[in-house]
């Protein structure tokens, strides 16, 4: 994938490979904000948080506590504490990622129309970059913790269509040889199998300018993928993902030019992670 930020950070991190105990968002986030296991958290689904069978503390608000500032933007938590926090905006994810699903015309959809600037990511990395100036130059000289949650590369797959355009010539990058690689393994319980937001996938037409006219059900269990579909939606993943890497680039280049990298901790993480195809499975 086309991720110059991605390797930009990575040349001077250290790089963990992890793996998550509960393949769900919220399951994830609360073990990652609070260090313990959903197990102890009860936590397995995506209508309970973290606060609801046991008294605990996430990271942010133990540094808040402790004197630090502070700040989240964006998707952090699947339901998200604001008091734990002294200043928190996710602007309304969910509400955000409703409004494109009434606009959708395609389960992939790259825009011509909508600027880039538009897109919430973008939105929520320029915010990010405002606070992170604030802090810098705030005279009481405390510490600050600074979370940004990007939606990207959730579905919705809306994305600026230049970055779906970057890999027009890549496809080859996600082929697959066999259709047995996109469909569910007879052998696995059913409970395991899960297609996705929407009971019908839609192609795109004319690459998501005009309404869908074509598709298929997402019901069958012991039917393949369609390569096309899978192409499609691999397209639309890859592009998302180059939308984030150019978002976290705009953060690295403000800590360049306020020349931070003495002082500063990054730590780059997704929650759960995505199934993408393998086996059938989105």
């Amino acid at each position: 994938m086309i991720t110059p930020n991605f390797e930009r950070l990575a040349a001077k991190s250290v790089m963990f490979d992890s793996f998550c105990q509960v393949a769900v968002c919220n399951p994830s986030r609360g073990s990652l904000l609070t260090g313990l296991r959903p197990d102890t958290l009860a936590l397995y689904d995506f209508r309970t948080t973290y606060g609801s069978y046991h008294k605990v503390e996430t990271f942010p608000l133990k540094l808040k506590t402790a004197g630090y500032r502070t700040v989240g933007i964006g998707k952090i938590h699947h339901y998200d504490i604001e008091s734990d926090w002294d200043f928190f905006d996710s602007s309304n994810w969910y509400d955000y990622q409703n409004e494109e699903n009434l606009f959708m015309k395609s389960e992939v959809m790259p825009d011509k129309i909508r600027p880039e600037e538009e897109f919430r990511d973008y939105k929520f990395t320029s915010q990010a970059i405002d606070q992170i100036y604030k802090l810098h130059q705030a005279i009481d000289g405390k510490y600050f913790m600074l979370a940004l949650g990007f939606k990207m590369p959730h579905l919705e797959m809306h994305v600026p269509y230049k970055y779906y355009d970057m890999y027009r010539n890549r496809s080859s990058m996600w082929d697959l040889t066999t259709s047995d690689q996109l469909k569910f393994p007879e052998s696995s319980p059913m409970v395991s199998w899960r297609p996705g937001f929407v009971k019908n996938y839609r192609y795109m037409n004319h690459e998501g300018e005009l309404p869908s006219k074509e598709g298929f059900p997402l019901i069958q269990i012991n039917d393949s993928m369609p390569h096309r579909a899978y192409k499609e939606m691999m397209w639309g993943y890859s592009a998302m993902v180059t939308f984030v890497d150019k978002q976290i680039g705009r953060i690295l280049d403000t800590i360049d030019e306020l020349q931070l990298w003495n002082n500063i901790t990054i730590i780059l993480t997704s929650d759960h992670g995505m199934n993408n195809g393998e086996k059938g499975i989105w």
